[in-house]
């Protein structure tokens, strides 16, 4: 172990809040990718695009202040507390200020599947994260995504690209319906 883990780190709330504030990132990201380019290829690269920016405080994080995070789960925890941020954030502006009357099968969707989904591919791809941590603590190497987080947000990335294909191809061919 290094010495780093034996330092003092503010509060674990503080430290939290920090990492979940990646959520806003990943809002400011995808609604940017999404305005500028509505499209099929938007629909299909909005969740990687997403899936890099939610992790991106805890990133920095880790790179700039490893002593601040003391267990691996923490990675893990900070990654899905962005991610409940932001799909908390995504789903009030689709629903309060993008579709004007949404359906109750639609706000139950948005905050049920679309959350769901929010949280399991922030936990895949800081699976990888948390890898990385694991092997910076045991190995004395400084903190590097390096290929482990590549292959594990590749899978949240092509989960989320999938489904958001899916979604698009049934609501354009009017199979799902709100």
């Amino acid at each position: 172990m290094h010495d780093f883990v034996s330092r003092r780190r503010p509060p674990a709330g503080l430290i939290y809040m920090l990492g979940a504030l990646g959520g806003v990132v990943g809002i400011v990201a995808a609604f940017q990718q999404e305005i500028t380019h509505l499209s099929a290829l938007a629909m299909l690269t909005a969740g990687p695009i997403e899936e890099l920016c939610k992790p991106l405080v805890l990133i920095v994080m880790l790179d700039k202040r490893p002593w601040w995070i003391k267990r691996r789960w923490e990675v893990i925890l900070m990654a899905m507390l962005a991610a409940g941020l932001f799909a908390t954030l995504e789903n009030l502006l689709y629903l309060k200020v993008a579709i004007a009357n949404p359906s109750v099968k639609l706000i139950w969707f948005r905050w049920t599947v679309c959350t769901g989904l929010h949280l399991t591919c922030s936990a895949i791809a800081a699976a990888g994260i948390a890898q990385q941590w694991q092997r910076m603590v045991t190995g004395g190497e400084r903190f590097r995504l390096g290929r482990a987080f590549a292959l594990y947000y590749l899978v949240a990335a092509g989960i989320h690209a999938g489904y958001n294909g899916v979604v698009w191809v049934l609501e354009s061919s009017d199979t799902l319906v709100w």
